[in-house]
């Protein structure tokens, strides 16, 4: 069984997730491993694949988790459907909704996406005010 938290050592697919767009691939890889704190961190390539082609590509991620936080608020780069691009972290609030990821692409735009805390209904549907499930209110 493969572990997330673990180095990848080969090129090997990951997960993969059948949508109404196409089956989404996630593939791990070493990545470029040429300084101590890309060794100790273990960074590797990511891709993101739709139905054979490349959507996303991060060339220097650090493993899930800490590891991944870290490399996220140095930055990160890649390419997003062939355009390069750097992600940082935006925001250090303790307040999930006002933390985020802002994408820098080199063709001038800019994509941001923030966290939101939505739990759902044990039927998978979002609940009603507040998004809580009545089975979590006290």
């Amino acid at each position: 069984m493969k572990t997330w938290h673990r180095p990848v050592h080969t090129r090997e697919r990951h997960a993969e997730i059948p949508t109404a767009h196409g089956r989404y691939t996630l593939l791990r890889e070493p990545g470029p491993r040429l300084t101590a704190d890309a060794k100790a961190e273990a960074w590797e390539r990511r891709q993101f694949v739709l139905d054979g082609d490349t959507v996303l590509e991060i060339d220097d991620a650090g493993l899930p988790g800490e590891g991944m936080r870290r490399r996220v608020r140095h930055g990160i780069h890649g390419r997003l459907d062939g355009v390069p691009f750097t992600a940082r972290a935006a925001g250090r609030s303790l307040r999930p909704s006002r933390r985020g990821i802002r994408f820098a692409l080199d063709d001038g735009r800019t994509l941001s996406f923030t966290v939101h805390l939505r739990l759902a209904a044990p039927g998978g549907a979002p609940d009603t005010p507040y998004g809580v499930s009545p089975l979590w209110r006290a």
